[in-house]
């Protein structure tokens, strides 16, 4: 095709759980970037297989009221910016619903409104960016290509100071310093910690970064010593105190954690004393908190770095209902015995494994709360849990990431 063939103009009517809206162009769907539903625009077709193409928006030619000026045009990562905030979330309760009624063929009246943050802005406590020279920043949708940045506004104000200090010290570095390195708050002490992987010979520049930035308290190597300072972010949220390494995985808006805890407290209908599994436990983010409410929990994470640090969050806290186990879920549930009054699944994006799906039912668990960053696989696994007997009651969005597509949801399964 020649460049002229690629422009379709297209009538765009959904919108596809990456974010992108829906149009149809000659019986091929077509996902594109920029658009809103009810657009009718002008695209450019950058990839087409059998059945679906891709386009980005090259002219809006009918201009829907849920759009809005984009704050920084050129930001990838912000793949909604150019969403009003009430649209972003009624989009995240569609996208839900339409993936659990393909799955599951659910009404969708059991997904309801999207539970929003209160910042749609400067929201993340935790940045992972990437180091090429004298750069730091993100790469471009679909390329090894660094956009640099100074700053991100969906970050907090002291983690872009700490992102600028390191856009300075990297501008003395050696010319082929190369890595990843994640950027980590504590909101409640307001200090940083980083982690850095990739050459030891950015240790210098590194270091002098730290020196010349009182609120990064450490930098960790890898997942070695600290090159000075702390290697811990501390939180707190109420009753919880988490003592975490910067690498271990965390929800990086902490205003959501209170809500999704929140949601499974009362999904699962939990009063006190009774016995709950926590499959893909992570650090204790649902463990911990059911624990501190007077549960018996038992939690199981593979990643190690997790565990430990559950483990030392609960000696913090003064949590002694909560033990936790090393291992694949898939494995460790099989070794479990007696009976589980309640169930927390909080997998990846990748879903949870089919064989621990299968061997929730000896358990006896009556509910199931399962946490979910991926519609599509929270469709996919509620799908084998009703054909196991459970019946979906309700499924709750919460706004994790404004000004993405990314969403979270609860969903809440019961069974006789």
């Amino acid at each position: 095709m020649d460049e002229r063939s690629t422009e379709l103009e297209l009538v765009l009517d959904g919108i596809a759980q990456g974010g992108e809206a829906v149009g149809r162009h000659a019986g091929m769907v077509v996902f594109v970037a920029g658009g809103l539903p009810g657009e009718r625009v002008r695209a450019r077709l950058v990839a087409q297989q059998a059945g679906f193409g891709r386009a980005r928006v090259l002219e809006i030619l009918s201009v829907s009221p849920d759009r809005v000026a984009a704050r920084e045009p050129d930001a990838a990562h912000i793949d909604w910016q150019h969403i009003a905030p009430v649209a972003q979330q009624r989009l995240r309760q569609t996208i839900v619903a339409e993936q659990l009624t393909k799955f599951c063929g659910t009404d969708p009246s059991l997904v309801g409104a999207t539970v929003a943050t209160a910042a749609p802005w400067h929201y993340r406590n935790t940045l992972r960016l990437h180091v090429a020279g004298r750069q730091v920043g993100y790469f471009r949708r679909g390329s090894r290509l660094l956009q640099p940045r100074r700053g991100d506004p969906l970050a907090q104000p002291l983690l872009n100071a700490v992102l600028e200090r390191l856009a300075d010290a990297l501008s003395v570095a050696p010319a082929d310093m190369t890595g990843d390195i994640t950027l980590r708050l504590s909101e409640t002490h307001q200090y940083a910690v980083a982690a850095w992987h990739g050459t030891d010979a950015a240790r210098p520049a590194l270091a002098r970064w730290r020196a010349a930035t009182p609120a990064l308290a450490g930098i960790v190597m890898g997942a070695g010593d600290a090159i000075i300072g702390a290697t811990d972010v501390i939180e707190r949220l109420d009753p919880v105190v988490w003592a975490l390494h910067p690498m271990t995985f965390t929800q990086p808006n902490r205003a959501v954690v209170r809500h999704l805890v929140a949601l499974v407290h009362a999904g699962l209908q939990l009063r006190g004393g009774e016995r709950v599994l926590d499959l893909y436990c992570g650090a204790g983010t649902f463990a911990l908190p059911l624990a501190s409410r007077g549960m018996r929990v038992t939690g199981i994470e593979e990643q190690h770095e997790a565990v430990h640090d559950a483990r030392r969050s609960a000696g913090y806290s003064g949590i002694a209902g909560a033990r936790f186990h090393v291992g694949r879920v898939e494995d460790g549930i099989t070794s479990l015995t007696g009976r589980f009054d309640a169930v927390v699944l909080d997998p990846p994006r990748r879903g949870c494994h089919p064989r621990a799906l299968a061997a929730l039912g000896p358990l006896g668990a009556r509910r199931l709360a399962y946490v979910s960053c991926h519609p599509g696989t929270l469709a996919r696994d509620c799908r084998q849990l009703i054909d196991a007997g459970y019946r979906l009651c309700q499924v709750t969005p919460v706004e994790s990431f404004p000004q993405t597509p990314h969403v979270e949801a609860v969903a809440i399964l019961e069974r006789d």
